[in-house]
């Protein structure tokens, strides 16, 4: 026989809920939904990140962070939020739970149109991998123990031209 499956809805949004701009990236961290919320003519700066939980059948809003332009692309893994922004490079941010905050760990120095990000991990230790507008594929990572470190900056570890 034919089966059909119909996926049934969790949470509809409605006019009092505050997700008030296009949607540009959507993930899940440590059980809580982070959305990333891009610029509309009513926002002051660019775009939002917000982090909610649901509880009794809505949305509630745990937490927010203020990115510089326009977020393309949003990855978690464990505690650990990396973003790409339209103008502004990668950025690496930290979830904490029991004080429900984000937390800014860092970001790439140089000005970088980014297309997608996500995680690498090699071991015990993990780095971000991003594609930019020109077509590079850089991998950055995070280590404040490093003599290279200089404070809430991402270190290129790898730049990869892809194209031509």
């Amino acid at each position: 026989g034919k089966s059909t499956f119909k996926l049934k809805p969790l949470w509809e949004s409605s006019l009092d809920q505050d997700i008030k701009g296009p949607v540009t990236a959507l993930t899940q961290c440590e059980g809580y939904l982070c959305v990333a919320q891009g610029p509309n003519p009513g926002m002051i700066g660019g775009s939002k990140l917000y982090v909610y939980e649901f509880v009794d059948d809505s949305l509630v809003g745990r937490s927010f962070y203020d990115a510089r332009m326009y977020i393309t692309s949003l990855k978690t893994l464990k505690c650990y939020i990396a973003f790409g922004d339209a103008r502004h490079g990668v950025h690496l941010l930290r979830w904490r739970e029991d004080i429900r905050k984000i937390h800014h760990l860092a970001s790439d120095p140089l000005p970088t149109s980014i297309y997608a990000v996500d995680f690498v991990v090699l071991g015990s230790s993990f780095g971000v991998i991003a594609s930019d507008t020109k077509n590079n594929i850089l991998i950055y990572i995070f280590n404040p123990a490093s003599h290279e470190y200089r404070r809430g900056q991402l270190l290129v570890r790898c730049d990869i031209h892809a194209g031509v």
